[in-house]
C-alpha cells in the first residue's frame, strides 16, 4: 500500500476481479470491520474529500481513510470482500 495524493491511498489486490474501470464493482472494502461509506468514488473525490471513499479500480483499491488519517500508521485493519 503506498500514498497517492491527497486523501488517497492505493492497495493492490494481488488479483484480477470486474472493477469500476470495467462496469461496476462487486468489491466492499472495510475499516476494521466497518464498510467504508462512499463505494465507486471518482478519484478526484477520494483525493480531495476523503472520508471514506473508494474505487475498485483494475487490480487495486484507491480509498481514504474514514477520519482522513494514515492507513499506514492508523492502527486500523483494511480489508476487502467481493459481495
Amino acid at each position: 500500500m503506498y500514498r497517492e495524493t491527497g486523501h488517497c491511498y492505493v492497495a493492490p489486490l494481488g488479483k484480477r476481479l470486474i472493477s469500476d474501470s470495467e462496469g461496476r464493482s462487486r468489491l466492499t472494502l472495510f475499516e476494521d470491520e466497518r464498510a467504508l461509506p462512499y463505494p465507486h468514488s471518482t478519484h478526484n473525490e477520494i483525493r480531495e474529500l476523503g472520508a471514506g471513499r473508494y474505487s475498485h479500480w483494475g487490480e487495486s483499491v484507491f480509498f481514504s481513510t474514514s477520519d482522513n488519517t494514515d492507513p499506514l500508521t492508523n492502527g486500523r485493519r483494511y480489508s476487502v470482500r467481493e459481495i
